[in-house]
């Protein structure tokens, strides 16, 4: 979960937390952008080095390898060196490494641009993460789809992609950027496809990247890299990582209900596997308890079966007027928790004598 969501496992013990904390400290300070990261898999007994690019824009190069498996101890030797070829030593002002454990930490205050390299021998699997601190910044990377309302433009889709399925991405890029391609890539670097995102889309923020996405079959990440307004090199990877799910998820109707303080009413979702038949749990939410339990409670579906999902809706009668709130309704695959999806129905309270317009 730590990796898909842009963080890293770190098994420290107590006695190590101390030398840890310069660490902690600059991640936590935020302004950290992602350069690298890679899943280093040794096997049994191998070496191998990573490339990490630095670029004009970084005051702060940060990096971390730690074991992503078991919690005995990492068994891989690790080094990271300059573009000068000169290996990083624990000596010297605007320098800390950290050993621990599960692997190692280099903290490199002022790192002079080019492609530094982090060099692992050993055996075992551990994960890299290298970051730095620059104002040029991949912000965000979303799927999107029209908002479907008066003022247009495009809002994040509720839940994951779909395989097979038209998927439209949206990235937004800080600082000053001259030219960006994308890539997207998996957990051990590899190129998975190109896609084409461009400024200027019908719709969409003029500063916004976007365009349709070939979606992977295996989980992965996206990956920016070009020249700066100073035609300086740099590279930028979203922390997200996502994956195109076997399962939609979509509400019947629309996406946004109407209703007054005390009435019931029923909200309905439709479920559709691709992937190979299996029974799916559902399971509906609220936050303020405004729902009552999925009718049916689950389903076996067959390839590209669907089936419809009712989940009552009670409006307390103490709800006042203008309030927003949201169902969140998700399918999982009961015999492979990674396989789901979602999909969100907005709630708005009415005055008693407001009419509905939806309807």
């Amino acid at each position: 979960m730590a990796a898909a969501t842009g963080g890293q496992v770190m098994r420290v013990r107590p006695d190590e937390m101390a030398k840890m904390q310069p660490f902690m400290t600059a991640q936590l300070l935020g302004g950290m952008a992602t350069v690298e990261r890679q899943r280093i898999d040794l096997g049994r007994q191998g070496k191998t080095s990573v490339d990490i690019p630095v670029d004009s824009t970084a005051s702060r190069l940060l990096v971390s390898v730690s074991k992503d498996g078991d919690c005995a101890p990492s068994s891989q030797q690790l080094q990271l060196v300059r573009p000068n070829g000169l290996p990083v030593v624990g000596i010297g002002a605007g320098v800390k490494i950290a050993e621990h454990a599960m692997g190692r930490m280099f903290l490199v205050d002022a790192p002079e641009p080019g492609v530094w390299t982090l060099k692992a021998e050993g055996s075992g699997s551990t994960e890299l993460v290298a970051q730095v601190r620059s104002d040029l910044e991949f912000h965000r990377f979303e799927f999107v789809r029209p908002s479907g309302d008066i003022h247009g433009g495009f809002s994040k889709i509720p839940g994951s992609p779909v395989m097979g399925a038209k998927a439209l991405g949206a990235a937004t890029l800080l600082g000053d950027i001259g030219s960006v391609r994308f890539r997207l890539v998996d957990d051990a670097g590899r190129a998975l496809g190109n896609p084409t995102l461009v400024t200027n889309y019908p719709m969409a923020d003029p500063d916004d990247y976007m365009g349709n996405v070939a979606l992977p079959s295996v989980p992965f990440r996206v990956e920016a890299s070009g020249v700066d307004a100073k035609g300086l090199a740099f590279k930028r990877i979203h922390p997200m990582q996502f994956e195109a799910q076997p399962v939609a998820v979509d509400a019947k109707g629309f996406s946004v209900v109407e209703g007054r303080p005390g009435m019931s009413r029923v909200v309905t979702f439709v479920v559709r596997n691709l992937g190979p038949s299996g029974n799916f749990r559902f399971l509906a939410t609220n936050g303020d308890g405004w729902t009552r339990g999925p009718q049916p409670t689950s389903a076996t579906l067959g390839r590209n079966q669907s089936v419809e999902v009712r989940v009552p809706l009670a409006v307390p009668t103490d709800a006042q007027a203008g309030d927003d709130h949201s169902i969140v309704f998700t399918a999982t695959r009961e015999d492979a928790s990674s396989v789901f999806n979602s999909a969100v129905v907005q709630v708005i309270v009415l005055r008693q004598d407001e009419p509905e317009a939806l309807r």
